[in-house]
């Protein structure tokens, strides 16, 4: 499965023209022994408090009205540039769901999420105590996000349908 774009300003010359960007580039391998499924490369992801591509691996397990899924790889580079993400301790996501459709028209799931980003430096002018300009480094800390969510969902065939989410924010210890 892919996606590509390939973009060029025809009426200026920019630095970066032409730009080739990769929004998906993955393997897909579904129902293997009719319960794995695999995706390996540049994939979406969507979940309740995040969404994008990632460069990484996906397995999930489906049996039986339940489904285990798990995802781990790093954050795609800048303007989703060809190079393969960095995967490092500052820069990855990670996370799993585990949803249970078992019972007729109703969905549970509980998921989990940790996107880190590494922090970016630069400089800035500020002005010292004598009013005079300066460069001072602006250092961030870390771009880290990590959330627990649990969803419920009810579907009436063409009648109505019934969701409902909560999301806990793990880093700041509250509901998001």
């Amino acid at each position: 499965i892919h996606s590509f774009n390939l973009e060029y300003d025809v009426s200026n010359t920019l630095i970066n023209d032409p730009r080739f960007r990769t929004y998906n580039l993955y393997v897909d391998v579904q129902k293997l022994w009719n319960v794995v499924s695999l995706q390996l490369g540049r994939q979406p992801i969507y979940s309740s408090v995040a969404g994008g591509v990632f460069d990484g691996a996906t397995l999930g397990f489906d049996y039986s009205g339940f489904k285990l899924l798990g995802y781990y790889g790093g954050n795609v580079p800048p303007y989703q540039d060809w190079d393969v993400a960095d995967f490092s301790s500052n820069n990855f996501i990670a996370g799993g769901e585990f949803s249970i459709y078992a019972l007729t028209d109703w969905r549970f799931a509980a998921k989990y999420i940790n996107k880190n980003f590494p922090s970016q430096s630069y400089e800035a002018v500020r002005l010292d105590p004598e009013l005079n300009p300066i460069n001072v480094l602006i250092e961030n800390a870390s771009n880290q996000y990590e959330y627990l969510s649990g969803e419920v969902s009810y579907y009436k065939q063409k009648l109505y349908n019934f969701n409902a989410r909560y999301s806990y924010d793990l880093n700041y210890t509250t509901t998001s």
